[in-house]
This record gives C-alpha cells, sequence and structure tokens, in this order.
C-alpha cells in the first residue's frame, strides 16, 4: 500500500499548467492539500484495496487538437484525454511502482518510457546502422520504418492482461490494472461543449501517466517475437559492419526493423507481422510505414519488397525520433528542423510565461532529453 509521503509526492508532481482546471484541477490540489489530503489517502487506499472507482474519477474529456490548419476529417486531429486528477495519483502511484520493474521484464531493443534507456542511443546506433545499408554482401540490406496506427486506441485489454500474465505479474496487480483502464467514460469537447459520455471497451488514455508503461509492456510482445523470429532464421539479419547483429530499434509504437532483401525473408517478416496485428489488435498504418534501401538495389527488387509488404519506398534522409539520420557527408541543413522547433518552443514558452512588466532574467539551459530518457529534446529554463 501507498504511504502518505508517497501519495503527496504523486500529487506535487503533477503539472500545475497542464492540468489547469476551472475546479478541482491540479493547482487546487497543491493549494489545498492541506484540508483535503485525508479524503484524497482514503480514496488512493480504497483503488489499491480493489474498489472499483466511481464514474465520476474515471471520467474522461476528449479534447480534439487540429494537427494542421481547416482540418477536414477525424485523422488530421490529434486526440488529448483530460483525466480526472484523483484517478491520475493513482496511476501514477502505479507507474511508479512499474518503473522499478520494467528493466527486468523488458527486451533490451525498447527504450521507449524504461528508466535508464535513453532516446539518444536509438538515434546513434540507427544512424551507425545507415552506414552498412550499402554493404556489398550477397543479399542487399533493407530497412523498415513502421508506424502503428492510433497506437493506444487499439490496444486489447485482453490481449494486454495476457501480456502481464506471461511476464509473471501476480492476479491482484492485473486486477489493479483493469480497474484502472476498463472503467472509462469518455466525453468528446466539441466547439467547447461536452458530448454525451460513452464507455470504453479497448484502447489507453493519451495524457495517463500510466498508459506509456502500459503500451510498451504489450508491445513487447512484438520486441521478443522480432527476437525469436531472427534466432530461428540467422540469414535475416541486417550485414552490418563489424558484424553487428541488431534486428529492430523500438521507442515506444516508433518501431526499425533491419534485415535482407531476400524474398523469403520478407515473406517471414510479413507473415510475423500480420499474426501480431492478429492478436494484438493493433494495426501498422501502410500510409506511414515506409523501406529504404541502398543505391546499388535495383527497381526489380524494391518492386518486389512493396509486392510482399506493400509499404512505399522512401530515401535518405529521413527523420528517426524527430533528428535526421543521413549517408554521406554532413548537412547543417538537415538540422534545420530542429533549430526551427526550439525557436519556436522558445517562442511560446515566452508568449506563455513572460509578461511586458516582469522584471527577471531567463537562462535557457541545455537540453533535457539525454537526462530524461523519455522525450524528444526540449529545453529547461531557470527563474533568477
Amino acid at each position: 500500500m501507498p504511504t502518505l509521503e508517497e501519495v503527496r509526492e504523486a500529487v506535487f508532481s503533477i503539472d500545475r499548467i497542464v492540468l489547469l482546471a476551472r475546479w478541482f484541477g491540479a493547482v487546487f490540489f497543491h493549494t489545498c492539500w492541506e484540508v483535503v489530503f485525508e479524503d484524497v489517502f482514503d480514496a488512493v487506499i480504497k483503488f489499491f484495496h480493489g474498489v472499483e472507482m466511481s464514474k465520476g474519477f474515471t471520467a474522461t474529456t476528449i479534447s480534439l487538437i487540429p494537427k494542421m490548419t481547416s482540418p477536414t476529417c477525424w485523422s488530421e486531429y490529434q486526440s488529448i484525454s483530460l483525466c480526472n486528477v484523483t484517478n491520475k495519483i493513482c496511476t501514477k502511484l502505479m507507474t511508479i511502482r512499474l518503473g522499478r520493474v520494467l528493466l527486468k521484464v523488458l527486451s533490451l531493443s525498447q527504450s521507449g518510457f524504461v528508466p535508464r534507456r535513453l532516446f539518444s542511443d536509438n538515434v546513434l546506433l540507427a544512424q551507425e546502422l545507415i552506414y552498412s545499408l550499402e554493404s556489398r554482401r550477397p543479399e542487399a540490406n533493407v530497412v523498415f520504418k513502421l508506424d502503428m496506427a492510433k497506437a493506444y486506441d487499439r490496444v486489447g485489454w485482453e490481449f494486454h492482461f495476457q501480456v502481464l500474465r506471461r511476464k509473471g505479474f501476480p492476479q491482484c496487480w492485473i486486477d489493479l490494472v483493469a480497474n484502472a483502464v476498463s472503467h472509462c467514460w469518455f466525453s468528446v469537447l466539441v466547439n467547447g461543449e461536452h458530448a454525451e459520455f460513452f464507455y470504453s471497451t479497448h484502447g489507453l488514455r493519451q495524457e495517463d501517466p500510466l498508459s506509456p508503461v502500459l503500451f510498451v509492456l504489450a508491445a513487447d510482445y512484438l520486441m521478443r517475437g522480432l527476437d525469436r523470429l531472427f534466432a530461428a532464421y540467422p540469414m535475416m539479419y541486417y550485414q552490418a559492419f563489424g558484424w553487428i547483429r541488431v534486428s529492430h530499434l523500438a521507442y515506444a509504437d516508433d518501431l526499425m526493423i533491419f534485415t535482407t532483401m531476400c524474398r523469403w525473408n520478407m515473406e517471414l517478416l510479413r507473415d510475423f507481422l500480420r499474426t501480431y496485428e492478429r492478436v494484438s489488435g493493433q494495426l501498422i498504418n501502410g500510409m506511414k510505414s515506409f523501406f529504404i534501401v541502398g543505391r546499388q538495389v535495383s527497381s526489380l527488387q524494391t518492386q518486389a519488397v512493396q509486392y510482399v509488404l506493400g509499404y512505399p519506398l522512401k530515401h535518405l534522409p529521413i527523420t528517426y525520433l524527430g533528428v535526421p539520420l543521413y549517408k554521406g557527408d554532413r548537412k547543417v541543413c538537415l538540422f534545420d528542423s530542429i533549430i526551427s522547433h526550439l525557436r519556436d518552443m522558445l517562442q511560446d514558452w515566452a508568449m506563455t510565461n513572460l509578461s511586458p512588466c516582469l522584471d527577471s532574467k531567463c537562462v535557457a539551459g541545455h537540453s533535457v532529453a539525454s537526462a530524461s530518457g523519455d522525450s524528444p529534446p526540449q529545453v529547461s529554463f531557470d527563474h533568477h
């Protein structure tokens, strides 16, 4: 059972700005903690004893954020789930506990949301493997970059519970996870007005602290399956300089697979991915997924890959986890998008946090991405 101090730390770790609400947002709990802590602690203890959360705690608002100017269809919106703070406290405590065992239960190829694993390791290793793309070995190399369609929304609960059982989690913990994810009510916020609530039947909430951890646990089924596939058929391994044997790299739902272009290998990979989709409920987005090959590969060979797997061909440079991957001389222009993104972040931060009458010094700190290991590059600030 969590202690009162653990509950307090979870409450005060919730961002005041992100969960700024009209009534009972994070600011309310931070400000009135001495008044409400007994009620909050009692609600948390009941949850960890297996008491089902009430609809008031699990009710979630879905806010639609346009991905582009003048969107015309649902796919052009990003859905953000605005969770109840009390619910978020419970799931944050579960996330902290799960974080202590993730290193022991997840494949080495998964670096998303795992303590002490850095997304920058994936970027550096992927760049090194790209240098071997044109390796002159019997079979040409090929790299697949796969995108999961609506990854969180398509997670099947029963599949996820089965994965947890196979990993050795006790039934009492699986029941807690079921209580946290399977009793949620949603209402879509349209033009500032709440639509009628509806009950969820599958999927994970975007802004729930527990969702990323649960997702990588479920996605580990795919990682382990790829490990077994390449171990059973060693000829599938990517022909890298120095004989580095890397079959895939994963950051949450962002997956890169490194293999060779033999048609038999392509068919093995296709059958495996189809089996994973059928069992897990996930769906690979064929429009956003693609493959890259070396310049020595003929058009007939690339057409054969497209025929078997159905993904389009792209050419270097490509973007992986926000960083360009390229082959050849270094080109400063490839990193213009990162500089532009940082500039936009600085402008947004200044507009949000600085007042014309505020007499203070703002010092832009160094990038915290490598320290946190679970998000793309961002900039931290200190107030003096």
